[in-house]
């Protein structure tokens, strides 16, 4: 197998320790990173694999973007909960060029991690763009996608609409759109917030 050397950041002690230990028995030279400072003065490695929400502080894109400058080549790959990088962070529109995005929930084996560290070493390389996200979540505007994060924290439609300087109808409205796209049904006998919130805490990887 090509070898090749990944940078591993994420601030789980458990998950960084066998997930390393499983690369490395793959063959690969694995530097790990529990925090944003100890990956960004890391030696240069081949790619990296980064957690995105690492607790108060720096997010994953933050030091993806840094890890860019100091490497334009560097491969970037995404291991994280979150379906959309907009649950952590509303104003993460796109990710680093010529990165991926894995959900960890989606991931079995090894040999998928390394399969998406060698396609990001090879994108970088040739400058391609960031991987598109399921268009599931993709398709939710920033105002929906706080409207949907608002009700996934219990709030009731009025007070959503405190929050976002709306009127109460226009969160209705919202609502109904997000449904729409989840093709949840429309009716007065079904409660869609309950859905809705499974829906939002299955983006963040709470629920199955």
């Amino acid at each position: 197998m090509e070898k090749f050397s990944v940078l591993f950041l994420e601030d789980d002690g458990l998950t960084r320790s066998s997930v390393a230990d499983a690369l490395r028995a793959a063959g690969l030279e694995v530097t790990s990173a529990s925090n944003a400072s100890e990956a960004i003065d890391a030696a240069v490695n081949d790619c990296a694999l980064i957690d995105l929400h690492l607790g108060k502080g720096p997010t994953g894109i933050d030091v993806a973007r840094k890890l860019r400058e100091k490497n334009p080549k560097i491969g970037l790959v995404f291991l994280t909960s979150f379906e959309d990088p907009r649950l952590l962070d509303k104003d993460a529109k796109s990710l680093p060029r010529a990165s991926s995005y894995l959900v960890k929930r989606q991931i079995f084996e090894t040999q998928q991690l390394i399969l998406a560290l060698k396609a990001s070493i090879r994108n970088a390389a040739a400058e391609g763009k960031a991987e598109e996200l399921p268009a599931e979540f993709a398709n939710l505007s920033p105002v929906q996608l706080e409207t949907l994060r608002l009700i996934g924290r219990g709030l009731s439609n009025a007070e959503i609409a405190k929050r976002r300087d709306v009127s109460v109808k226009s969160v209705e409205q919202t609502i109904a759109l997000i449904s729409k796209k989840f093709s949840l049904p429309a009716s007065d006998k079904v409660n869609n917030r309950v859905n809705l919130a499974r829906i939002y805490y299955r983006m963040l990887g709470l629920v199955d």
